[in-house]
């Protein structure tokens, strides 16, 4: 360029205006500098606070490179974590497992994920799951790949619970099935022996041997009714049992059955120890768990049985697998041997035991357990080896007063000049029933299966009773009772079962109004349930045969907030055959009513819901009924039968109420009695 051509003005200018772009040049540098920064620092967050560990493992499973959160759940710090194998941190068989895993990952670069366990620089074991693609990043390197992860060990302990609670309760179906068939045999030898005992001198060896004969068969039945009780123990005897009081009752009992050198110490300290269960059950979970303490103390100890309440929060409830509030808890407590973890781990096991053969059947634990959980409760065990064990028992307390102590025990037995129609396919049992019965004044007439009685009911008008076991050849014992009511109106029913009635009210295979009687009985227990039966008078009568026939697809509106109880509900009542509408609010309740309208038939809601359209629950549930014209509403809450507003909702017709937390047969027989 010539200088000397152009007007320094004018060059002066030319420049100043490239220093101008240049700077500007530079703030834009600058701004785009700053902002590259800060990308790469909210990167880092991300990265370094992300909820899942990140790491980058080569072919050899060595740590290039790790997030905090890695380092976090690993329990290390990153720099101690970034440059060694991430192997150290595992047993051989996780080792192997990671060295497979990177092998699909890198060699044949696809993406793979797996499950190993881990232990921790503290020294606890975790498990987690690891998915892994291969690194587009090697720059010259080695081959590598990036990996997030995550600890699953609370899912694995979830997922070994219910696997554990399956193969319970499978075991407890086939245990039914066996004590089933047992209890038959068992009633058979009942009734052989009272019969036998009758026709002999009683100061006979024979008469020893019959008695012996006889304590033994009701021990077998006592050990059936645990078999019974693996599956599903609840019995449709429960009434509101104080803790306190029941274990007072058994102070003597449990006193003699511990050496003299073993101290027992009963310390009840619950101020309000009423609970809502089987007294002969929560009776059996203090025996068994006093009798275990005993024989784990060798020689000289002390085992202490303890009383107390305490309070479950949504925390600790969602940890115990049971609902929040107030719980009182029974723990027996003994400074013997202890146990390991290993032992301990399958105390709940049915048929499990550490005692030598022939001392113990391995089912206390397992049917404690059983109840227990049945009941709504939690049971834990703490025990070291030689530091003795803690078993606590919580079971939710109940605000439902105590019976008056002026209610009738029993029915006398006594007998009658009736005539009873006998059917039952087992012959032993048979003839020890009408054995029973004919002694006692009944005329009895006999038959072995269900088509035979039917053709007897047509040509006998006399037949005031009919005494039928439930499962029978040819027509079962439900069937045959409907069949029998549609010819005599008139005739009393009463159904004999191995099983517990409660299983066949949940099977629907009997009304929950049914009088029952389950195998084995005793003479006394038989006679005095048959004159309950032919006195009872009016059309509220038991025993008139009703048979329950399954669901006809009836509707039902479900309305419960809580998630995990609406979801199961709504399962429980699908596989019972119910078509099923679920809302998790008010507002969703009266939209289904809306669109749904007449066609459903039954309204099952909770009374504290969110979101509710109406000011009150008991004005959501009359609006409800009012669209819908169901023919039942179940109510089910928390509260107690005795709230205000429960009260006035119950003056409704067809309308019950069910205090949480409930069993799905509970449900279902309400259900079923409502529409019947």
């Amino acid at each position: 360029m010539d200088f000397e051509d152009h007007d320094p003005r004018q060059l002066y200018e030319e420049l100043h205006v490239h220093h101008i772009e240049l700077e500007l040049q530079n703030l834009q540098l600058q701004a785009t500098q700053q902002e590259l920064e800060r990308s790469r620092d909210r990167y880092r967050r991300l990265y370094d606070d992300a909820p899942m560990g990140y790491l980058t493992l080569s072919a050899t499973g060595m740590v290039l490179a790790a997030n905090l959160t890695a380092a976090r759940l690993l329990g290390l710090e990153r720099a101690a974590l970034v440059g060694g194998p991430l192997s150290r941190m595992m047993d051989s068989s996780s080792a192997d497992l990671l060295h497979v895993h990177l092998q699909h990952v890198i060699r044949d670069q696809t993406s793979h994920g797996c499950e190993l366990g881990l232990i921790r620089a503290d020294g606890q074991r975790i498990w987690i799951h690891l998915e892994s693609a291969p690194s587009d990043e090697h720059d010259g390197g080695p081959p590598a790949c990036h990996t997030v992860f995550s600890d699953v060990s609370e899912r694995r302990k979830l997922e070994a619970k219910v696997q554990r609670s399956e193969r319970l309760e499978a075991i407890g179906r086939l245990a039914s099935g066996v004590a089933h068939e047992f209890n038959n045999l068992l009633m058979a030898m009942l009734g052989c022996a009272a019969s036998a005992l009758i026709d002999i001198d009683k100061d006979s060896r024979a008469a020893e041997l019959l008695r012996d004969l006889k304590a033994e068969a009701v021990r077998g039945a006592t050990l059936t009714r645990q078999l019974l009780a693996l599956g599903r123990p609840r019995e449709d005897t429960e009434a509101v049992v104080d803790i306190n009081a029941m274990i007072a009752q058994n102070e003597r009992l449990l006193r003699h059955t511990l050496d003299a050198d073993i101290d027992l110490v009963f310390r009840l300290e619950a101020n309000d120890g009423r609970v809502w269960a089987n007294q002969m059950q929560i009776e059996q979970v203090l025996t068994n768990l006093v009798v275990n303490a005993r024989d784990a103390v060798s020689g000289a100890g002390r085992i202490e049985v303890i009383t107390g309440e305490l309070i479950v929060d949504d925390v600790l409830a969602r940890k115990l697998d049971v609902r929040p509030g107030a719980y009182a808890s029974l723990t027996v407590r003994d400074t013997g041997k202890g146990m390991d973890a290993a032992t301990k781990a399958r105390l709940f096991e049915p048929f499990f035991t550490t005692k030598a053969v022939g001392e113990g059947t391995g089912l206390g634990l397992s049917t404690v357990y059983g109840i227990v959980r049945n009941a709504g409760g939690h049971i834990d065990i703490e025990s070291e080896p030689g530091a003795g064990t803690t078993v606590r028992v919580m079971l939710p307390r109940t605000t439902k007063p105590l019976p008056s102590p002026d209610e009738p025990a029993h029915i006398t037995a006594f007998g009658g000049k009736e005539t009873v129609l006998l059917v039952e396919d087992e012959p032993l049992v048979r003839q020890t029933v009408g054995h029973y019965l004919t002694r006692w004044g009944y005329c009895v007439i006999e038959a072995d299966n269900g088509t035979q009685a039917l053709a007897i009911i047509k040509a006998r008008a006399d037949i005031e009773l009919l005494l039928t076991d439930m499962v029978l050849p040819e027509l079962s014992g439900s069937g045959l009772a409907h069949a029998a009511s549609l010819l005599r109106p008139d005739m009393r029913v009463l159904f004999m079962s191995a099983y517990p009635k409660v299983k066949l009210v949940r099977e629907r295979r009997l009304n929950p109004d049914a009088p029952a009687l389950q195998k084995p009985f005793t003479e006394d227990t038989l006679l005095a349930k048959v004159r309950e039966v032919l006195d009872a008078s009016g059309s509220s009568a038991p025993g008139k045969g009703e048979q329950l026939e399954p669901p006809a697809g009836e509707r039902v509106l479900l309305v419960e907030d809580e998630r995990l109880a609406r979801e199961a509900t709504q399962l429980l009542l699908e596989d019972e055959g119910y078509k099923v509408f679920a809302a998790a609010d008010g507002a969703e309740a009266a939209a289904l009513a809306h669109q749904h309208g007449e066609t459903i038939d039954v309204v099952v809601t909770d009374l504290g819901l969110p979101n509710m359209p109406t000011a009150s629950p008991t004005e959501l549930i009359d609006g409800l009924v009012e669209l819908v014209q169901p023919r039942a509403v179940v109510i089910l809450s928390g509260r107690s039968s005795t709230d205000p507003e429960v009260r006035k909702l119950l003056r409704a017709p067809n309308t019950v109420f069910l205090e949480k937390p409930i069993e799905i047969e509970d449900l279902v027989a309400a259900i079923q009695g409502l529409l019947a």
